[in-house]
């Protein structure tokens, strides 16, 4: 089989997982992009291995950037329902 046949054959059978937008995020970039075609294409286990880490690392980072993110809006969100209480509690005295 083609590299290039390796590589559709690949990208047919997932094409679900590789819709997800966590993936097309990680493969946007171009090093990530290219280290995964030469993973399938080549079928190396190192390259898969490299892959592997790289998308752990991405996801983790993903992760936690959307937890932060959460944890600010929310924090606002209180800070703001504290601050409008005391207002009213000011005005109410």
């Amino acid at each position: 089989m083609e590299e290039n046949d390796e590589l559709t054959f690949f990208m047919n059978k997932y094409s679900g997982a590789l819709n997800e937008p966590i993936i097309k995020e990680f493969l946007n970039d171009e090093n990530n992009r290219d280290l995964f075609i030469e993973a399938v294409t080549l079928n190396n286990q190192e390259k898969m291995n490299e892959l592997d880490i790289k998308f752990k690392d991405f996801y983790h980072r993903a992760r936690l950037y959307k937890y932060i993110q959460s944890l600010i809006k929310l924090y606002s969100i209180d800070f703001d329902k504290r601050t409008r209480k005391k207002c009213l509690d000011t005005l109410l005295f």
